[in-house]
């Protein structure tokens, strides 16, 4: 996020970071689930890192900005999760191969 003009303006993303040491985003990501019964699919959550721990943002029942990292942070297409979730209404947990930092033009 960057400041200007007195506006917050996203200037990139990271996808794949593994700094859920203490299962916060995990258990996140559980209430949401449990929040919204049936859902499933791509599920876009976005949120900020603070001292005090993450923060939600807003929830996109849609593709966002970090899926275009997702392949290669996964090292597969991430469709093909989502194709499972639907055919065999099961959800595996991809296992995230490496980092990917997405820079968007401001």
């Amino acid at each position: 996020m960057q400041n200007k003009d007195n506006l917050l303006k996203l200037s990139g993303c990271e996808v794949g970071i593994q700094t859920d040491s203490f299962g916060e985003l995990e258990k996140i990501t559980n209430n949401i689930a449990a929040a919204v019964p049936g859902l499933r699919g791509y599920i876009g959550i976005d949120f900020i890192l603070s001292e005090k721990g993450p923060c939600v943002v807003e929830i996109n029942p849609r593709l966002t900005t970090s899926y275009i990292g997702l392949n290669e942070a996964l090292g597969e297409t991430p469709a093909t999760y989502i194709l499972n979730a639907f055919n065999n209404n099961k959800f595996h947990r991809p296992n995230i191969k490496k980092s990917v930092k997405i820079n968007l033009p401001l």
